[in-house]
């Protein structure tokens, strides 16, 4: 469940929102800049017909911008949620990075479609990283040193398996970062 101090407020039909955009070049995208209704925010635990243990898949999210915004293609986005009578505590929707920006037919849009973080672990090259570990080791040394070559900032946990040992299994050549956590997850049964 999401901690939001105005959670009830949010699902109020009555209550205004405002969604704002802030870009890592500092420019601020707001209702004016974009075509109305047409944010799309799509995130699974898992798109598969049915649940399978240790599925990860990256939150992605489409905005059509008017065509007088710089491209943005490359760039981080921080994608927040004001409501009305809350300016205080806007309702962070989350940072993506934009991946494709693409002009509209009528070039008077461009399509963005962006993702978070899990994208870029999910197609990271991490078969350097593998073959370059001290085997043996238990799952949790594992996971740390994943999450340190993939810059992914953990909260302190213990897992149900983290004391198993992991020995080397494979030799590879190229592995993608989407084999490693999602194995990591699967052993773990999250």
């Amino acid at each position: 469940m999401i901690d939001y101090k105005y959670k009830d407020f949010y699902n109020d039909t009555s209550v205004s929102k405002r969604m704002q955009i802030q870009c890592s070049d500092g420019s601020v995208l707001n209702e004016d800049d974009w075509k109305g209704e047409s944010a799309e925010l799509t995130e699974r635990l898992c798109s598969e017909s049915e649940l399978s243990f240790g599925r990860c898949e990256a939150s992605t999210f489409k905005l059509r911008v008017r065509e007088r915004i710089v491209p943005l293609a490359g760039k981080k986005i921080t994608v927040s949620v004001t409501l009305e009578g809350a300016e205080e505590a806007p309702f962070m929707m989350g940072v993506y990075k934009v991946d494709s920006d693409v002009p509209t037919a009528d070039r008077r849009y461009r399509d963005i479609v962006a993702y978070d973080a899990m994208y870029d672990i999910l197609n990271a090259e991490t078969s350097k990283w593998y073959n370059g570990l001290t085997f043996p080791m238990t799952l949790r040394q594992f996971r740390d040193s994943f999450c340190v070559y993939v810059g992914v900032e953990q909260e302190e946990i213990t897992l149900v398996n983290d004391d198993m040992v992991v020995e080397k299994t494979i030799d590879p050549g190229e592995l993608p970062g989407k084999t490693v956590i999602e194995s990591i997850c699967e052993i773990n049964g999250c």
